[in-house]
């Protein structure tokens, strides 16, 4: 049989990751944590976490919605759309955070 290799570890969640999704290019990953109230979207090619997207109700099933990385949640009946991550602001974010004393 083929050897299991360990690829990278998640620490966005607090309990273990229940899914993951890659979208349609590769470039990024969704892990859903196995409590089911938060997504985390991952920049695959930078092994860096994009964003963490907590919810109010229990998401049964995420995916990407297309190419724009728009993020669908699934919560029973209901799909909700989550806007792409504004990488721009993300950047942005990370060099004055890098910047504090």
């Amino acid at each position: 049989g083929g050897r299991l290799v360990l690829l990278g570890s998640f620490e966005a969640h607090s309990g273990p990751v229940g899914c993951l999704r890659a979208s349609h290019d590769g470039a990024r990953l969704l892990s859903l944590s196995s409590i089911h109230e938060s997504v985390a979207e991952w920049d695959v090619i930078k092994g860096v976490k994009l964003r963490n997207i907590d919810f109010s109700f229990q998401v049964h099933h995420c995916d990407y919605a297309g190419t724009d990385y728009a993020i669908l949640v699934v919560n029973g009946n209901d799909i909700r759309r989550v806007p792409p991550a504004d990488l721009r602001a993300i950047l942005m974010k990370r060099e004055e955070e890098a910047l504090q004393p």
